[in-house]
């Protein structure tokens, strides 16, 4: 897992032997209150570290940490418009992914597990390209006036099939989707639910199950 640089979530995350005085809760923010109370405790996870106003807020954090930082399952996915590489404005509303299920992988050219576990998406994409049920779709995070190019360099030497868009627009889906870290993945299934997530380097046998599970449903 690569750490997006300069970016952290809701301010929560912080270094340190001791509590702050005051901190948000990292639980109250999960449920839509941001504002700091005393810290009584604290947990750390990949590589940060939370705080929380009780004990019971560490102990529900520490039971599902993922479902706090990026929101329980199942959920609705957030509204968001990217770009392709050609420059045109595109959403998930389009027509060509109605009733689709919809891997979406948050990654950038900087970040190595990124790239490690595009050949895996490709062959996710591969085995279920016949039936037009299930589409991967990368979105990157690169900026800048080389950005575009450093996006179809890696799809090229990693010969990437899927659509690849890239986050450009505003608001931006990294502020939707509300994660923190590269890769990322949200498994969107036919009705636009978040029905799966994944932070860091996933498992694509643990990827497909989930696709199974929602290809079977009726």
């Amino acid at each position: 897992t690569v750490l997006i640089p300069l970016i952290s979530f809701s301010g929560l995350a912080a270094g340190g032997s001791k509590l702050p005085e005051t901190a948000p809760c990292a639980v109250c923010t999960a449920n839509g209150n941001t504002l700091e109370m005393p810290a009584k405790a604290r947990s750390r996870y990949q590589g940060e570290i939370f705080y929380f106003c009780t004990v019971a807020c560490k102990d529900q954090f520490d039971k599902d940490p993922l479902s706090m930082i990026l929101g329980p399952l199942p959920r609705p996915m957030p509204k968001f418009t990217a770009e392709t590489l050609n420059g045109k404005k595109i959403s998930l509303k389009s027509k060509k992914y109605k009733g689709q299920i919809i891997l979406i992988d948050f990654w950038a050219t900087w970040c190595l597990p990124c790239l490690e576990t595009m050949p895996e998406l490709e062959r996710i994409q591969q085995k279920y390209k016949k039936g037009r049920n299930v589409t991967v779709l990368g979105i990157s995070l690169d900026s800048g006036a080389e950005a575009r190019q450093k996006i179809q360099k890696v799809i090229q030497e990693k010969k990437i099939s899927y659509p690849v868009w890239q986050d450009t627009k505003k608001p931006s889906a990294f502020e939707t989707f509300k994660f923190k870290s590269v890769p990322t993945l949200f498994l969107i299934d036919q009705k636009r639910q978040i029905v799966a997530q994944w932070v860091g380097k996933a498992d694509h046998k643990a990827i497909e199950k989930q696709i199974q599970v929602l290809l079977n449903k009726k």
